[in-house]
């Protein structure tokens, strides 16, 4: 009896430990999917904020313009020397420094969908020595300058400076209008003329005009002459260097044409409808012109006739078929042919006689 007993208690003890066993393994079981659903949600919240905190920061991003690669794809410019009279020039330039020209070189790339109005949301500004030239607009001066671009309202934000340069006005031949002629009366000494250097440019309305160039002042010029004594055409070697708000070398050419001195009348006989004139020889002369001018009671011209006397072996002439008590203007030209051109005298000596 005793064995049965024992053998009973046994089997009821393994009985319950089997069910505790099972009850604890089912109890674990329970709380393993609950544990794993909290930390599935702390890393899908960890993950959220995350993504939140990029989301934001890229936001930042897009309205940063120091991140928007701020340039100019030109960064040097010529100075417009005219700023407030030339609307454009005559030579060949390089694009004039002034506002609406360099801010059409500035380039950048903003994010999509991000558009902020120029002028208002982002700002430029011209920073070095500037002045108002035509239109009021903005010349900078030769030199170096920041372009300077600002954010100025929310959401944009930063500013950006970009350095540029501004060279000297190079002048050129087209830019130039010369005094290129120079007249002489002949004297035996040589000319050595100046010579006057214009700025030529259009203005607002499209006319042409030009502006003094001053030597020392604008540029330095050395002459070159030759051919510049005797009656006929010389030429003048024209060497401007520019310099100040200006630069360049120009070489040009001017004319120095030398006629024949005037010729003086040494005696005047007048008669009653003629006159007789006899004048002074220059030597190597062609021959002369003898001008015959009839006037009027206000002393205005009513008649020219010309009485030409070739070679340089004759003097005098006898003028016939004159109006009597008539005043008349008399005066002779000088000229010589040098290499097929005639050189006439632009300096005279008049006499004034009265018929009888």
């Amino acid at each position: 009896m005793k064995r049965i007993a024992s053998i009973l208690l046994t089997a009821v003890l393994v009985i319950t430990g089997c069910g505790i066993g099972a009850f604890a393994d089912d109890a674990k079981a329970a709380e393993q999917p609950k544990s794993q659903t909290q930390s599935a949600v702390k890393t899908e919240s960890a993950k959220a904020a995350t993504t939140e905190t990029k989301a934001a920061a890229q936001s930042s991003d897009a309205y940063d313009i120091t991140k928007w690669n701020f340039h100019l794809d030109k960064t040097t410019f010529e100075y417009g020397v005219m700023k407030d009279k030339a609307k454009s020039y005559y030579g060949k330039h390089d694009e004039i420094a002034r506002e609406k020209n360099i801010y059409k070189h500035i380039k950048y790339t903003a994010p999509n969908g991000v558009e902020p109005k120029i002028g208002e949301d982002i700002t430029f500004e011209i920073c070095g020595e500037n002045s108002i030239g035509l239109n009021d607009e903005i010349y900078p001066e030769p030199g170096k300058h920041t372009l300077l671009i600002t954010a100025e309202n929310a959401p944009f934000s930063g500013s950006v400076e970009i350095p540029f340069t501004v060279t000297p006005f190079k002048v050129s031949r087209a830019d130039l209008r010369v005094e290129s002629t120079r007249y002489y009366s002949y004297n035996g000494k040589s000319k050595k003329p100046g010579y006057q250097l214009d700025l030529r440019y259009k203005d607002s309305y499209g006319c042409e005009c030009t502006n003094i160039l001053w030597t020392k002042e604008d540029y330095n010029v050395t002459y070159k002459y030759s051919n510049n004594k005797k009656i006929g055409t010389g030429t003048t070697k024209i060497t401007a260097n520019f310099k100040g708000d200006k630069t360049g070398t120009v070489v040009t050419t001017g004319k120095i044409i030398i006629n024949p001195g005037p010729t003086k009348i040494t005696k005047l006989k007048v008669g009653k409808k003629s006159m007789k004139i006899k004048w002074k020889k220059q030597k190597g002369m062609s021959g002369y012109k003898v001008k015959v001018c009839q006037l009027g009671k206000d002393y205005g011209v009513l008649k020219v006739k010309t009485y030409t006397i070739k070679g340089n072996k004759k003097n005098s002439i006898t003028i016939k078929k004159l109006k009597r008590h008539t005043k008349y203007c008399v005066y002779v030209d000088a000229y010589k042919r040098v290499k097929g051109k005639t050189y006439t005298a632009i300096n005279w000596k008049y006499k004034w006689p009265k018929t009888k």
